[in-house]
C-alpha cells in the first residue's frame, strides 16, 4: 500500500507542477532566476550538473552617485585601506579581534530561503552545515575611499568557492500536497569576480562613533557554475528523491535555489562587514587610514 501511495504521491506531483509550471508567476521566477545564467545545464561525471557562467545584481541600501576625484587624503586612505585587505589573508583562517574565521566559513543553520510563496506554489530551502571554503585565495585590484560622501568602490576576484550545505527543500503545490528533497548541496563557483560599492556611515556605539555599512550594490560575475544534490532518500519507490530529482522540475527548483544562494551570499557579506567594523572606533580607523591623531 505504501508502494502505491507513492506512486500515487508522483502522479500527482506530475500533474500538480506541470499545472503550477503554466502559471505566469512560476515562469516570471525561473525566467529571471535562468536569464542570469549564460547557458542550459548539461551534466557532467559524478552527478555533478554544470550551469555555465553566472551574472548577477545585488542591492542593499542606497549608493552615493557622485563619483568624484580621489582627494590626497582618498589616496592616502585607499592605500592604507588595500594594504589592511591584503593583510587579512594572514587571519582569514583563524580569525582576529572582530574579524571571524572566513575559510572555511561555517554556519550551523541559516535564516530560511523563502524562494515563491503565494496560493498557488510555495518553495523553501533551509539550509544547515553550511560551509565556504577558498575564499583565503582572493585578490583586489581596486580600493577607492572617498571621504567626502563615504563612498568606497573595490573589485576582489576568487578562483574558486566551494559551498557544502545541507539542504531541506519544501515544495507545497496548491497548498495540498507538500514535497521533500532532503539531502546534500555542493556548489562549485568557478572565477568569481565582485565588483561593488559600498555606502559608509557613522553611527554611535557606547559613547563612541563607528563605522557601518548603509548600503552595498554589487555585481556578480562567475565563470562558470557547477552543482550536484545528494538526495538522502534513493531507491526505486521514491525514484530517488521526492521531488523527482533529475527531472525538469527539479533542474527548475535548482536554478531557483542557486540564484537565491547567491543573493544570500551578497546579504551576508553585508551584515557580516557590519560585524567586523562594529568593534574598531572611527578615530581608531582614521588614525590608521590617514594617520590622524586617534584622541581627536
Amino acid at each position: 500500500m505504501d508502494d502505491v501511495d507513492r506512486d500515487l504521491r508522483d502522479l500527482q506531483f506530475r500533474d500538480w507542477v506541470g499545472t503550477a509550471r503554466d502559471r505566469r508567476k512560476w515562469r516570471l521566477l525561473l525566467s529571471e532566476a535562468k536569464a542570469h545564467f549564460g547557458s542550459l545545464r548539461h551534466p557532467i561525471d559524478n552527478g555533478w550538473e554544470d550551469y555555465g557562467p553566472y551574472e548577477g545584481l545585488y542591492k542593499i541600501g542606497n549608493i552615493s552617485n557622485n563619483y568624484a576625484p580621489l582627494t590626497k587624503e582618498d589616496l592616502r586612505a585607499s592605500k592604507r585601506g588595500a594594504q589592511v585587505l591584503h593583510n587579512v589573508k594572514t587571519f582569514i583562517e583563524t580569525g582576529f579581534y572582530t574579524l571571524p574565521p572566513l575559510d572555511p566559513y561555517y554556519k550551523d543553520s541559516l535564516q530560511p530561503l523563502v524562494i515563491a510563496d503565494d496560493k498557488h506554489l510555495s518553495l523553501t530551502a533551509k539550509l544547515s552545515h553550511f560551509n565556504v571554503t577558498g575564499l583565503v585565495a582572493f585578490t583586489s585590484d581596486l580600493l577607492e575611499i572617498r571621504y567626502g560622501n563615504g563612498r568606497v568602490d573595490y573589485r576582489i576576484a576568487v578562483p574558486q568557492v566551494k559551498i557544502n550545505t545541507i539542504a531541506h527543500i519544501n515544495l507545497l503545490v496548491g497548498r495540498i500536497f507538500e514535497f521533500r528533497a532532503d539531502g546534500v548541496l555542493s556548489v562549485l563557483l568557478n572565477d568569481v569576480v565582485v565588483r561593488g560599492a559600498l555606502q559608509v556611515v557613522q553611527v554611535p556605539r557606547n559613547g563612541n562613533r563607528v563605522y557601518q555599512l548603509q548600503g552595498q550594490h554589487t555585481r556578480l560575475h562567475v565563470g562558470d557554475v557547477k552543482a550536484k544534490f545528494e538526495p538522502y532518500l534513493k531507491g526505486p519507490g521514491h525514484k530517488s528523491s521526492a521531488l523527482g530529482y533529475g527531472s525538469d522540475t527539479w533542474d527548475d527548483c535548482l536554478h531557483l535555489l542557486l540564484e537565491h544562494i547567491n543573493e544570500f551570499l551578497a546579504k551576508l557579506v553585508f551584515h557580516q562587514a557590519n560585524e567586523i567594523l562594529d568593534g574598531p572606533t572611527v578615530n581608531q580607523i582614521n588614525a590608521y587610514l590617514l594617520g590622524a591623531d586617534p584622541t581627536m
